[in-house]
């Protein structure tokens, strides 16, 4: 019966995994469901979320991720997207 992944040697495991960093660790961000261009009842969320992405993006200056992961629901609704909202992703 073959071993856990956990109880490998670790010449072992860096074979099985090229991402295997030598013990060093990777700091990621993970943003999901933005949904940016929301409208809530007539309110126009853009400016909200252009406050919000920007705490995130001192955030990320002070943490030094590795990484950010944009996932799930990235703007609100299908069909296009202005140029304003477009703009505001282009941050990251």
């Amino acid at each position: 019966m073959a071993e856990p992944f956990g109880n490998d040697d670790s010449q072992k495991r860096e074979e099985i995994s090229p991402l295997f960093l030598k013990g060093k660790k990777m700091k990621l961000f993970h943003l999901s469901d933005l949904h940016i261009g929301k409208v809530i009842n007539g309110y126009d969320m853009y400016e909200d979320q252009e406050y919000v992405f920007n705490q995130i993006l001192e955030y990320m200056k002070q943490e030094q991720p590795d990484a950010l992961i944009i996932a799930g629901d990235i703007y609100d609704k299908g069909g296009t997207v202005g140029k304003k909202r477009f703009e505001c992703l282009m941050h990251f």
